[in-house]
Order: structure tokens, then C-alpha cells, then sequence
């Protein structure tokens, strides 16, 4: 995959004809500054919700890496749909469940106010 955030924070090694710092204490404190920023980046990503694009760009930088490119984004497309279908069917299955929630609740609150009002009919006079 090709993150433009990751080549941000890749450590870089100096080339040859670069000198090395001669502070190592400010080469390990420009070090700490990228890995904050680099966790506090991986930590943003993990809340943040996953949308169809973000799935298919995926799921193509899977294809492009593979050995066997065709191969690899049949069974990425396929892997897709397969998780599209699931989603689908659990959000159905969600929204049943709660229809049934509903009308279960409905019924106990019918029949508590049927038992609310039988038990006032039976008091005293």
C-alpha cells in the first residue's frame, strides 16, 4: 500500500556523502518526534470509520502487490462483495430484530396497563 503518511514518517537513513549528526541527543529527540507523531497518527486511524473508498483502495494495493495481480483482485472484488453482503444482511437482521423489540414492548405495555387498570377495578369501593 501506498500511504503518502507513511513516506512522511519512513526513517531515512544519510546517504553517503551526508555527514551524520554530531548531537546524538538531538538525532534521538528528531527520532521520539517522528514516533509520537507517527503513533499519534496510527491512533487517529483506528477510530476513524471505514467507507467503501477507503475498502476499494485497499483491496487494489492488495492486487497491485500480489504475484499473481489477476488472481489476487478477483479474489479481492470477490472478498469485497462477500463483506458488502454480510453487512447487508446484518443491518437487515438489525432492523428485524428492533421491529420485534418494539412490538415485544408494545405488548408489555398493554398488558401492564391492562393489569394496572384490572388491579384499580378490584380495590375497595
Amino acid at each position: 500500500m501506498s500511504d503518502p503518511n507513511k513516506q512522511r514518517f519512513r526513517r531515512s537513513m544519510p546517504r553517503a556523502g551526508e555527514a551524520r549528526s554530531s548531537d546524538p541527543m538531538a538525532a534521538l529527540h528528531a527520532e521520539l518526534t517522528l514516533l509520537r507523531e507517527e503513533n499519534a497518527r496510527l491512533q487517529t486511524e483506528q477510530y476513524r470509520r471505514p467507507n467503501l473508498g477507503t475498502v476499494l483502495e485497499q483491496a487494489r494495493a492488495l492486487a497491485d502487490t500480489g504475484a499473481h495481480g489477476a488472481d489476487a483482485a478477483d479474489e479481492a472484488a470477490q472478498m469485497l462483495a462477500d463483506g458488502l453482503v454480510v453487512r447487508e444482511s446484518l443491518l437487515k437482521v438489525c432492523r428485524e430484530m428492533a421491529a420485534m423489540m418494539a412490538s415485544v414492548e408494545a405488548s408489555l405495555l398493554e398488558i401492564a396497563d391492562d393489569d394496572h387498570g384490572g388491579v384499580r377495578a378490584a380495590g375497595p369501593d
